[in-house]
């Protein structure tokens, strides 16, 4: 049987090798024989299930969501697994429609207190109901009027801008991604200026994506990005940031 390192495995499929174990260490890829010598060596199999977890990616579905088709598939039900995936699809469809109006609604308010702010005197003194510099919004996904939306605010023109500058990070400097206890973690090589960069991208994104949590630190020859959400309901907008670089087709850099 046909075998293979794993740097001829990442590159058969265009994914670094830290990707490939980063998949084994959470159980979407077997763990592989190894040499006398301590090296892995996958079978075609491994490539073929390797193959299956990146195009599941960038079609947008969670790792969880690829872990769940991987078990219907197995390497041979395509009847199966088409199906499955068909359904998936349309779950992930919804969601993207429902993330649209909500931007929508958002947007749309944000209007409104653009028009109340230009078109009304400050007051000498702010009054109790704060109206005059802190107006409240309806919350679109909680139907209230305190909290954050669970929903990025950008509009499609900032949005592009910052997805951007995203992928120029991740293609210049983007060693690792993980699960933590607490959420998730990029892991960037330092170097000079890339703590502030990095900082500075943070502090932008909590602006507009309000229901995350960050925290920037240098580990070493690493700058760690850890993200958390405080509301169960963000929890899948934290897998799809943990996704994201794999969404703008860019994979971590192989280990040193």
């Amino acid at each position: 049987m046909a075998s293979l390192r794993i740097s001829e495995l990442a590159d058969a499929v265009g994914i670094a090798p830290s990707t490939v174990r980063y998949y084994e260490r959470i159980g979407l890829v077997p763990e592989p024989a190894r040499t006398e010598s301590g090296y892995r060596v996958y079978t075609l199999d491994a490539e073929a299930r390797l193959r299956f977890i990146v195009r599941a990616k960038r079609l947008g579905l969670s790792l969880e969501q690829v872990g769940e088709l991987l078990g219907v598939w197995d390497g041979e039900s395509c009847a199966a697994t088409q199906e499955h995936l068909l359904h998936l699809l349309d779950e992930k469809q919804s969601q993207i429609t429902a993330d649209i109006a909500e931007l929508q609604s958002v947007s749309a308010q944000l209007r409104d207190v653009q028009q109340q702010l230009a078109t009304t005197a400050p007051p000498a003194a702010c009054t109790p109901e704060l109206d005059c510099c802190a107006p409240a919004i309806g919350d679109a996904s909680a139907g209230g009027t305190d909290g954050d939306p669970i929903a990025c605010t950008l509009d499609a023109t900032g949005l592009a801008a910052r997805l951007a500058e995203f992928a120029a990070l991740f293609r210049g400097a983007l060693v690792g991604r993980d699960t933590t206890a607490e959420g998730i973690r990029f892991r960037f090589a330092n170097a000079a200026g890339r703590e502030e960069t990095i900082r500075d991208l943070a502090r932008r994104e909590q602006t507009c994506c309000s229901f995350f949590r960050f925290d920037i630190a240098v580990h070493g020859e690493e700058v760690w990005w850890d993200a958390t959400v405080d509301d169960p309901k963000a929890r899948p907008l934290l897998d799809d940031f943990l996704a994201l670089p794999a969404r703008l087709g860019v994979e971590a850099r192989p280990d040193t």
